[in-house]
Protein backbone atom coordinates (compact mmCIF):
# COMPACT_ATOMS: atom_id res chain seq x y z
CA UNK A 1 0.00 0.00 0.00
CA UNK A 2 1.44 3.35 -1.02
CA UNK A 3 1.67 6.10 1.52
CA UNK A 4 0.94 9.70 0.75
CA UNK A 5 3.07 11.53 3.26
CA UNK A 6 5.28 14.60 3.31
CA UNK A 7 7.77 14.80 6.18
CA UNK A 8 8.77 18.45 6.69
CA UNK A 9 12.12 19.09 8.33
CA UNK A 10 13.18 22.68 9.00
CA UNK A 11 16.91 23.04 9.46
CA UNK A 12 19.12 25.82 10.67
CA UNK A 13 22.73 24.95 11.56
CA UNK A 14 21.97 21.33 12.43
CA UNK A 15 25.08 19.61 11.05
CA UNK A 16 25.42 17.62 14.28
CA UNK A 17 21.91 16.14 14.25
CA UNK A 18 20.63 16.12 10.65
CA UNK A 19 22.22 12.78 9.70
CA UNK A 20 20.48 10.96 12.55
CA UNK A 21 17.22 12.75 11.79
CA UNK A 22 17.27 11.90 8.07
CA UNK A 23 18.44 8.34 8.64
CA UNK A 24 15.53 7.82 11.02
CA UNK A 25 13.10 8.84 8.27
CA UNK A 26 14.91 6.83 5.60
CA UNK A 27 14.92 3.72 7.79
CA UNK A 28 11.14 3.57 7.94
CA UNK A 29 9.65 0.75 5.92
CA UNK A 30 7.49 1.45 2.89
CA UNK A 31 8.65 4.98 2.20
CA UNK A 32 8.17 4.55 -1.54
CA UNK A 33 5.64 7.38 -1.68
CA UNK A 34 7.07 9.68 0.99
CA UNK A 35 8.33 13.15 0.21
CA UNK A 36 11.03 14.42 2.57
CA UNK A 37 10.80 18.19 2.35
CA UNK A 38 13.73 20.01 3.91
CA UNK A 39 13.52 23.75 4.47
CA UNK A 40 17.05 25.06 4.95
CA UNK A 41 16.67 28.36 6.79
CA UNK A 42 20.02 29.78 5.59
CA UNK A 43 22.30 27.50 7.60
CA UNK A 44 25.86 28.81 7.83
CA UNK A 45 27.45 25.49 8.79
CA UNK A 46 27.70 22.23 6.76
CA UNK A 47 24.02 21.33 7.10
CA UNK A 48 23.18 21.88 3.43
CA UNK A 49 26.16 19.90 2.11
CA UNK A 50 25.31 17.00 4.44
CA UNK A 51 21.70 16.99 3.25
CA UNK A 52 22.78 17.15 -0.39
CA UNK A 53 25.13 14.20 0.13
CA UNK A 54 22.36 12.11 1.71
CA UNK A 55 19.99 13.08 -1.11
CA UNK A 56 22.55 11.99 -3.72
CA UNK A 57 23.07 8.68 -1.89
CA UNK A 58 19.31 7.97 -2.00
CA UNK A 59 18.21 8.68 -5.58
CA UNK A 60 15.06 6.54 -5.24
CA UNK A 61 13.71 8.65 -2.38
CA UNK A 62 11.94 11.96 -2.95
CA UNK A 63 14.09 14.43 -0.98
CA UNK A 64 13.29 18.03 -1.84
CA UNK A 65 15.45 20.85 -0.50
CA UNK A 66 14.27 24.45 -0.39
CA UNK A 67 16.79 27.03 0.86
CA UNK A 68 16.13 30.51 2.13
CA UNK A 69 18.63 33.19 1.14
CA UNK A 70 18.46 34.63 4.66
CA UNK A 71 17.34 33.23 8.01
CA UNK A 72 13.62 33.81 8.29
CA UNK A 73 12.74 31.84 11.42
CA UNK A 74 10.62 28.79 12.12
CA UNK A 75 7.26 30.33 11.17
CA UNK A 76 8.40 31.57 7.76
CA UNK A 77 10.14 28.25 7.07
CA UNK A 78 6.91 26.37 7.74
CA UNK A 79 5.04 28.85 5.59
CA UNK A 80 7.52 28.17 2.78
CA UNK A 81 6.91 24.44 3.21
CA UNK A 82 3.20 24.68 2.51
CA UNK A 83 3.95 25.74 -1.07
CA UNK A 84 6.10 22.66 -1.67
CA UNK A 85 4.06 19.88 -0.06
CA UNK A 86 3.46 17.18 -2.63
CA UNK A 87 1.46 14.57 -0.69
CA UNK A 88 -1.94 14.25 1.01
CA UNK A 89 -0.72 13.92 4.61
CA UNK A 90 1.99 15.86 6.42
CA UNK A 91 4.24 15.22 9.40
CA UNK A 92 6.41 17.93 10.90
CA UNK A 93 9.70 16.68 12.30
CA UNK A 94 12.29 18.84 14.05
CA UNK A 95 15.83 18.50 12.73
CA UNK A 96 17.07 17.53 16.18
CA UNK A 97 14.46 14.77 16.61
CA UNK A 98 14.23 11.40 14.92
CA UNK A 99 11.69 8.70 14.27
CA UNK A 100 11.99 5.31 15.90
Amino acid sequence: MNKFLTVIIRVYNREKSIVKCLNSVLSQTNIDDVQILIINDCSSDNTLSIITKIKNENPNVCIDIVSHEKNMGRGKALNTAKYHIDRKSTRLNSSHHWLS
